[in-house]
């Protein structure tokens, strides 16, 4: 999951992995819940030149393009032959229980999946982690503010008649109907014109508001008080909302209401106020509503926003530091702090001296402590890393992978030669140039140990070696030159199987090496000083595809839970060959009895208290 704030580039992002994969030959589907979304995610791919399909009510699909774009609807009523290599999950914090998104999601299991959204979280409470394995957060706000990627934010909040307090909530969220009955007044439309009027009466805004109807009362208060206004709602016709917006941008409307339409994904950069009538219990709807005025314009100093709603007071600032789960949804770092200038209604930080829009010093200023009694405590690294596992709900299967590498060096000790390794490590179209490297660095530093190589019968013509570092590729070159050498004063036979069996020999010997080196990391001669420990998200015993790169390292030394790609570049490339995923004693079989054996084994010491300290 790839969490960017609103208006970070979000599509620009997946659009360009879309790209490398179509480079590598590999296919991909974007699913979007919204027409809106399915044409920006279509125009951003033609910018890049990407020939695509929709899928989507009276769009056709071209069997010879590699990416499609799909309706999340309309994709679970189609049947397609079409094999992704990736899915792209467009506002993916839909995606949870058993709804349009996952329906879509497990329709191709085999596919990499990446959801991405501004707000990771979900009202209902339901995890994401059953269904993405890595959060992968992007700059936070205020970083792209400061880097001139958003632009800045002033918030006023004005006295209002009303509030939400009182109101009553249903699934975590204000029930609708009493917000509806306490909102859509007269009173509360004018005052939102006159606050318009007083603090941005030349930009363009949008107003949000607790329905429909609501939204079409307050647009007729704007066009009554002499501003251009219109109402964007679902039920206007494709043509008619794309007019809408067009005429927004060119600055023929000025002031436009919705509820729902705009509140998520839709990309109206010229949109300079926000305007919030509908109050949320929801921070991810109250983010990605503020989310709509921080993209920059040419025309644009800042942004405005105008909260006649109280869900400042509630969330906090749009740019306030924030950290997400993909677990938990939301974590704040810190208790909401904020105040308001007596002069202009601005909010301002308690560590915000002055007021920004006006000047007025902030009489709730407090100067920010090194130690702030407010933030988040600070967490060492191993409580950060048990935290993150946690989070991501793994599962410890050390001992899986433990026995999966000590069967396969068994193995090794009694193949016929004992040279499969090497073999699989000269497939070069295999590996990364940095693991490459890596296995071909280590062979020509190796520091000599005579027991690794030959166990305890020792060769008496390399004991000199001991203890120095030495070139073993160049050794071995060597060899096979001395054996080629030989070619003429021998049997053409002869000279065959003399260079037959050095090169066993070496490959056999660098099997051995390499035997020794995942035994010191991994195996259970070594438990109490494992270099790791091994996760997998519980969820994948219900996934017969599961690969090396979706397990999780703990490193016992550093405290830190690394992902695949993190790992030493040559254990990257030995873990491919000690872990074999396929077959009847294979990684995924053994998983899947593992993460099976661990729920009945939880369940078991749930009902009877004395299992509680049976470890099985």
């Amino acid at each position: 999951m790839l969490q960017l704030p609103t208006g970070g580039g979000k599509t620009v992002i997946f659009c360009q992995i879309v790209k490398q994969y179509l480079d590598k030959g590999k296919k991909s589907i974007i699913v979007v819940h919204r027409k809106e979304l399915l044409d920006q995610a279509s125009r951003a791919l033609s910018k890049l030149g990407i020939e695509h399909s929709l899928i989507a009510p009276g769009e056709r699909t071209n069997p010879e393009h590699s990416v499609i774009v799909a309706s999340v609807q309309s994709l679970n009523r189609k049947t397609l032959t079409f094999e992704p290599d990736i899915l792209i999950i467009d506002e993916g914090h839909h995606a949870a229980g058993n709804n349009n998104w996952t329906k879509a999601i497990k329709k191709w299991p085999k596919a990499k999946t990446l959801g991405v959204t501004a707000t990771p979280c979900r009202l209902d409470g339901q995890s994401l982690g059953n269904l993405f394995q890595i959060l992968v957060p992007g700059p936070a706000t205020a970083d792209l503010i400061s880097q001139n990627y958003l632009a800045p934010v002033r918030v006023f909040s004005p006295q209002a008649s009303v509030t939400a307090e009182g109101v009553g909530t249903r699934v975590g969220e204000y029930i609708q109907s009493q917000l509806v009955e306490r909102f859509d007044t007269p009173q509360v439309a004018a005052e939102a014109v006159d606050n318009f009027k007083r603090i941005c009466p030349d930009a363009k805004a949008i107003v949000f508001c607790c329905s429909v109807l609501h939204a079409e009362h307050t647009a007729q208060a704007f066009q009554e008080a002499g501003f251009s206004s219109a109402c964007l709602h679902g039920k206007l016709s494709k043509t008619d909302r794309e007019s809408l917006l067009q005429q927004f941008a060119e600055g023929k409307i000025q002031v436009i209401t919705s509820r729902d339409l705009i509140s998520e994904g839709t990309d109206i950069p010229d949109a300079q106020a926000a305007i919030l009538l509908r109050p949320t219990q929801s921070e991810s709807l109250y983010l990605q509503q503020v989310g709509r005025v921080l993209r920059t314009s040419p025309n644009k100093r800042f942004a405005v926003i105008i909260d006649l709603a109280g869900n400042t007071w509630k969330h906090g600032l749009p740019d306030d530091p924030r950290e997400w789960s993909i677990t938990r949804g939301l974590r704040k770092t810190r208790v909401v702090q904020i105040s308001k200038c007596t002069c202009c209604d601005s909010i301002l930080n308690k560590a915000q001296e002055f007021c920004d829009n006006c000047g007025t010093k902030n009489p709730d200023y407090k100067p920010r402590k090194q130690n702030d009694d407010s933030a988040a405590p600070s967490l060492s690294q191993e409580e950060v890393a048990k935290l993150e596992i946690e989070e991501l709900n793994l599962a410890d299967i050390t001992d899986t992978l433990v026995r999966q590498i000590e069967r396969e060096i068994r193995l090794n000790w009694t193949r016929s030669n004992g040279h499969g390794l090497y073999y699989y490590a000269s497939k070069e179209e295999n590996f990364s140039e940095a693991q490459l490297e890596a296995f071909e660095r280590f062979l020509r530093n190796y520091t000599f140990n005579e027991s690794e190589i030959f166990g305890p019968y020792g060769v008496k013509e390399y004991s000199h070696l001991e203890g120095k570092v030495i070139d073993l590729l160049d050794m071995r070159d060597n060899g096979l030159k001395e054996a080629h050498a030989r070619e003429e004063s021998s049997d053409p036979h002869e000279y065959k199987l003399d260079s037959w069996r050095t090169d066993c020999a070496w490959n056999t010997m660098f099997e051995r090496i390499f035997n020794r080196f995942m035994e010191k990391t991994f195996t259970f001669s070594n438990q109490d000083s494992l270099a790791y420990k091994v996760y997998v998200g519980k969820y994948s015993k219900h996934v017969h595809t599961i690969e090396l790169e979706d397990l999780r390292f703990y490193e016992t030394k550093t405290c830190q839970l690394l992902t695949f790609y993190e790992l030493d570049p040559l254990l990257q490339l030995l873990l491919g060959y000690y872990v074999p995923l396929w077959g009847k004693y294979g990684f995924r079989e053994n998983i899947e009895w593992e993460l099976s054996y661990q729920e009945r084994l939880a369940e078991k010491k749930a009902k009877y208290p004395e299992w509680a300290d049976w470890k099985g």
